[in-house]
């Protein structure tokens, strides 16, 4: 009589995030937070000096070629810490799935934690860079409003449009690894296309008015 041994087939990762993998979520992104300055002295205190030193730079180089911008230090800083947070978010999403492939083909852990995770860092780095920014507003008689508060769900959707872009580039930069390459080299002419450093009227005198 023949015997026959059955092996359990490996579970298959889940493809969908559910509210038992959030714990797993924060944990990742939190270390992503604590990976990133845990070679430096100052550690998460460059999450504040940053956006400062950018905007140093800014006020050497652009505020007197554009003098007509009023409060050109709240003007500046507003747009740098968003273009911070899209830059470095994206770039760290997209290669969330490379760098983390090991874990994905040893542990039943859906895909998108990876991805979620560097969003959710950012985050928390973007949280950090408002507080200079409070400063900021308040040195030049900035008197908080009520309305303050719809910044959160801006920066709520703008962190969604976010992580659908750069899920998609991440999915194709799996195959194509020059997608990453490719898009770090875009990145500063987006951000010299993108009204951050000037105002967006000046695009449309430049360009003749042909911008509505």
């Amino acid at each position: 009589m023949e015997s026959t041994i059955s092996i359990p087939a490996q579970r298959a990762a889940p493809t969908r995030l559910t509210w038992e993998h959030w714990p797993m979520v924060r944990a990742v992104a939190w270390r992503n937070v604590r990976l990133r300055y845990k070679s430096s002295m100052l550690g998460f205190v460059w999450t504040l000096l940053n956006p400062l030193l950018f905007l140093l730079i800014f006020l050497l180089i652009f505020s007197e070629a554009f003098p007509q911008v009023e409060n050109y230090p709240v003007f500046a800083l507003s747009g740098l810490i968003l273009w911070s947070f899209f830059a470095t978010s994206s770039a760290h999403v997209m290669g969330a799935l490379v760098e983390n492939a090991a874990v994905l083909r040893s542990l039943a852990v859906p895909p998108l934690v990876f991805p979620l995770a560097q969003v959710l860092a950012g985050l928390f780095n973007l949280g950090m860079s408002f507080v200079p920014f409070a400063f900021i507003l308040h040195f030049f008689g900035r008197v908080p409003h009520g309305t303050d508060v719809l910044v959160i769900p801006i920066v709520l959707c703008f962190a969604v449009f976010i992580f659908g872009l750069s899920l998609a580039l991440s999915a194709l930069n799996v195959f194509f690894r020059d997608i990453g390459l490719l898009w770090n080299a875009l990145l500063p002419a987006m951000f010299y296309l993108t009204p951050i450093a000037y105002p967006s009227d000046r695009c449309r005198s430049e360009c003749g008015g042909s911008w509505r």
